[in-house]
C-alpha cells in the first residue's frame, strides 16, 4: 500500500473530537477493512502521532491489476497531546504537522495493470496453478504486504509468490 493524503478535521462543537482520514492505494482489488493502528501509547516525545496504515490483504492469489482506492478514520479524542500526525504503510509516510490539516504525497504513476503473470499470494495462501513459484519473504512490520519485484526486495512481512514460465 502506499499513503496518498492524510487529513485531520477537527469538530467545532464543545467536547469535540478530531479525525484523521487517510487515503492510499493497493496494488489490485480485493484488499479490505483499511485501518490505522497507533504505533504508540501516550504522549509522544516529539508531539506526533504515529499510525500504521493496514489493509487485509486478499484471501487467495490476486492478478496484480489497476489501483485500488482504500480510505481509513480514526477518532481522536478532545485535548490530545499530539501536534502533527505520521501515518505509514509497507512503501511510504505522510507527515502532517500542524492540526487541523491536510498533507498529500505523490501517487505512484504506474499501476500493475501492465503486469501479466504477476499474482499477490498472502501468506499461507496458494498460489494459482500452473507455472513455477517463486517465494520470496518480505521484511518489515507484520500483517503488511506490498507489490512483489523480482528485482527488487519487498519491505513488508508477507510471502509472494510469482508464477513464471
Amino acid at each position: 500500500m502506499v499513503v496518498t493524503s492524510i487529513e485531520v478535521l477537527r469538530s467545532p462543537r464543545a467536547g469535540g473530537m478530531d479525525i484523521v482520514r487517510a487515503r492510499g492505494l493497493a496494488t489490485s482489488n480485493g484488499w479490505g477493512e483499511p485501518h490505522l493502528l497507533p504505533i504508540a501509547h501516550g504522549e509522544p516525545l516529539d508531539g506526533i502521532l504515529d499510525l500504521i496504515f493496514q489493509a487485509h490483504a486478499p484471501s487467495g492469489a490476486a492478478g496484480l491489476g489497476p489501483f485500488m482506492v482504500v480510505e481509513a478514520i480514526l477518532p481522536v479524542e478532545a485535548n490530545h497531546p499530539y501536534k502533527g500526525v505520521r501515518v505509514r504503510s509497507s512503501t511510504n509516510a505522510v507527515t502532517l504537522k500542524t492540526l487541523p490539516g491536510y498533507a498529500e504525497a505523490a501517487a505512484p504513476k504506474e499501476d500493475c495493470a501492465k503486469c501479466v503473470g504477476k499474482y499477490f499470494v498472502a501468506k499461507g495462501a496458494n498460489p494459482p496453478a500452473g507455472g513455477r513459484r517463486r517465494q520470496r519473504r518480505a521484511r518489515g512490520r507484520p500483517g503488511m504486504a506490498a507489490a512483489c519485484h523480482q528485482s527488487r526486495p519487498m519491505a513488508s512481512r508477507a510471502t509472494a509468490s510469482i508464477p513464471t514460465d
